[in-house]
């Protein structure tokens, strides 16, 4: 995975990016033609490349945050969790509204398995918007890598109003049921969820473990 430093590296590597479009000479790219480059490689989960183009950007306009955002993801996608999150916050000064970019330090939180820290920023994340089917899932999990079940559940059980056929949703909410070791809810949560995806490996796994109980 590549961290800041080495993205760094491949902006001054490959700076300036040119392109041969014209007969007669190399252009630079401009910053439409590079974000729309970063954006396509970020769909095609080219992260280096993707980097490259937008730390070119923030090079040449540091207050471009939806740009800042991006990189941000791509770090926490790459498993550079503080990098990551130094974005992710750089971003949240100037924007405090983000909820995204929120979001996104509150899962790096969770990937480093630093639960009170990202329960406290999910927490935040739903005080700005209680709707948001994500964040739910997202604390619930929190909550359930506490073993702590029960709070999971009346974080997530909201959310399925929202989000019925969330596979994901429906799988953790099996999951913390059978945690409590209530069989019946557990079932009717799983064979939803497995109605959608019949071959998901946890939900399967934990409708094994559900109807064996």
């Amino acid at each position: 995975p590549v961290g800041m430093k080495e993205a760094v590296k491949l902006q001054e590597a490959y700076d300036p990016v040119t392109s041969k479009d014209y007969p007669g000479g190399e252009q630079q790219l401009s910053p439409e033609r590079r974000e729309a480059l970063g954006d396509l490689l970020l769909e095609r989960r080219e992260y280096d490349g993707s980097l490259v183009h937008y730390l070119q950007i923030l090079k040449e306009n540091p207050e471009r945050q939806d740009i800042r955002y991006k990189v941000g993801v791509i770090l926490l996608l790459a498993g550079q969790y503080q990098a990551a999150r130094q974005e992710l916050n750089t971003v949240l000064v100037a924007k405090p509204q983000m909820i995204e970019a929120k979001e996104g330090v509150g899962l790096s939180y969770l990937e480093e398995k630093r639960y009170p820290e990202a329960i406290r920023i999910f927490r935040e994340v739903l005080s700005q918007d209680r709707s948001r089917v994500k964040t739910r899932y997202l604390l619930g999990i929190a909550y359930l890598s506490q073993e702590n079940p029960r709070e999971a559940i009346s974080i997530m059980e909201p959310a399925l109003a929202l989000g019925r056929k969330n596979l994901a949703l429906l799988a953790a909410m099996g999951q913390a049921h059978l945690k409590l070791k209530d069989y019946h809810r557990a079932l009717l949560y799983l064979k939803q969820g497995q109605s959608l995806d019949a071959k998901d490996k946890k939900i399967n796994l934990n409708l094994g473990m559900a109807l064996a109980g």
